[in-house]
């Protein structure tokens, strides 16, 4: 697990109250300086070109402040992964535009199955863990391939057809 790093300040390990006071003055810092402060030394790197990607806030990315960042391809057009608010920590794998519109796809196609009560959002990792053969940490959509996508979808959607319709066929 990587530790954010702010002037000597490691999160891991540090009180709660110390860390809220950083926090606190991180808001006041210019996007200049945030970026010259968190220090991660897990950046990710481009699928396309293997670049080493660059960071940018949200303001600067968007051009609306989200309380996030978004680490980008300098060199490929539109592959870029967004941060956890108030952290530079990827939610995932540096996608393009039609990756991350099968994440989203799947993400719809998913979210019954946490949404409606039927599993808890990590037994739902550990499911797709098991369907994909995956570990628990590797389960999480924002880590997927187009084919990853399109396999947990097939499965999801075989196994609602089955729950729906499979009494009728003998299921």
């Amino acid at each position: 697990m990587s530790s954010i790093q702010v002037k000597g300040f490691k999160r891991n390990g540090v009180s709660r109250l110390a860390y809220t006071a950083l926090k606190r003055k991180a808001a006041s810092w210019t996007p200049e300086e945030a970026k010259d402060r968190v220090i991660d030394a897990r950046r990710p790197h481009c699928p396309f070109c293997d670049s080493v990607a660059e960071i940018k806030t949200s303001q600067e990315f968007y051009g609306k402040d989200y309380d996030c960042c978004v680490w980008y391809c300098p060199k490929c057009t539109d592959v870029y992964v967004g941060t956890q608010k108030g952290s530079n920590k990827a939610l995932g794998k540096m996608a393009n535009k039609e990756t991350r519109k099968f994440r989203k796809i799947t993400h719809e196609e998913l979210d019954y199955k946490f949404k409606n009560g039927s599993l808890k959002k990590n037994d739902l990792y550990t499911w797709i863990s098991d369907k994909l053969d995956l570990s628990t940490e590797d389960a999480h959509i924002g880590n997927f391939s187009i084919d990853e996508c399109k396999e947990i979808i097939k499965v999801a959607r075989k196994e609602q057809f089955d729950l729906i319709y499979g009494h009728l066929f003998g299921r």
